[in-house]
């Protein structure tokens, strides 16, 4: 079994620059876990950190997808296994940092999915009953065979209620099946540790990268993206800011009402997170704000693990 590092956290909590720090001090490279950053192109709204920012630290699953490609959780999966793996028999650390909690979870509990079709037919015929019937109707085709997950989806999230229904279509068995921890086919050994600080602090934080990444070029990025014909439906282009200008593209809000926008989901976004991973047990919390900063958080962090170990 390897050993790897897992540095989680909300949004802005300073993940990066902390992993960075630590890598350069235990001699290890960094696995992306983020949903977004796996996308080319995508780079300011996603908090992508620039070569620069890097330190020379290598870094692994960016970059490894088209905004318009079906890339799904099993293929993050592969990815970072075939990179722990590579960066472990050369004698690195595998440090694993991200606050997609999914990813994470797949990744280091090896959950269980159900497969994918390459027929699109039923996706097709679902999608038929949206635009005759309504959401509401395709939300009740799923309750009926899947509740769990009909409890847990909004009826407007229709492309994560064909998903489940098409599990259900191609194995009898509802999505709320699948998602489960395997036990047996665990490969690594993880230390958790997490980064947080106090919730209006981390607001503030927030809406300051917000006005830093327009000064960036964040309008210019998302309206590259939209020129370049990617759809407002695909799942890279839900992404927070691109979804909000898609939606000023389209003339539904102005700008001003766009990055406001931005603003308040980010801020539910990183409440979400840490939502997501509070729970767990296995996370060692550093408050980065108390601990004075990245740098000193990844001396924490190196001590913890020495005492761990």
């Amino acid at each position: 079994m390897i050993p790897v590092v897992v540095i989680v956290g909300p949004t802005g909590s300073g993940k990066s620059d902390t992993s960075v720090e630590l890598a350069l001090r235990v001699g290890g490279e960094i696995v992306s876990a983020d949903s977004m950053q796996i996308y080319r192109g995508m780079d300011i709204a996603t908090a992508k950190p620039t070569m620069a920012e890097r330190l020379g630290v290598p870094h692994y699953l960016f970059d490894v997808a088209n905004p318009d490609d079906d890339f799904t959780v099993t293929d993050y999966v592969e990815l970072a296994d075939a990179a722990i793996a590579d960066i472990h028999r050369r004698g690195k650390v595998p440090i694993i940092v991200g606050g997609t909690g999914f990813y994470i979870h797949s990744l280091i509990d090896r959950y269980t999915f159900p497969p994918r079709s390459d027929n699109y037919d039923f996706r097709d015929e679902m999608k038929v009953v949206v635009d005759t019937e309504g959401n509401e109707a395709l939300h009740d085709r799923l309750r009926a065979v899947d509740p769990e997950s009909a409890a847990r989806l909004h009826s407007n999230d229709t492309f994560r209620v064909i998903r489940a229904l098409e599990v259900y279509h191609l194995t009898g068995n509802p999505l709320s099946s699948y998602n489960q921890k395997d036990n047996a086919n665990q490969i690594y050994i993880p230390q958790f540790f997490g980064l947080k600080m106090d919730k209006d602090l981390l607001y503030n934080r927030l809406e300051k990268r917000v006005y830093s990444m327009l000064a960036a070029g964040l309008f210019m990025e998302a309206r590259r993206m939209h020129a370049a014909g990617y759809s407002h439906d695909l799942t890279s282009m839900k992404g927070i800011a691109y979804r909000q200008f898609c939606s000023y593209f389209r003339g539904e809000y102005s700008f001003q009402t766009a990055v406001e926008l931005i603003i308040r989901d980010t801020r539910r976004y990183a409440k979400r997170q840490f939502t997501w991973f509070n729970p767990d047990e296995r996370i060692n919390w550093i408050d980065i704000i108390n601990c004075g900063g990245t740098e000193n958080a990844a001396i924490e962090i190196y001590t913890k693990m020495m005492n761990l170990a």
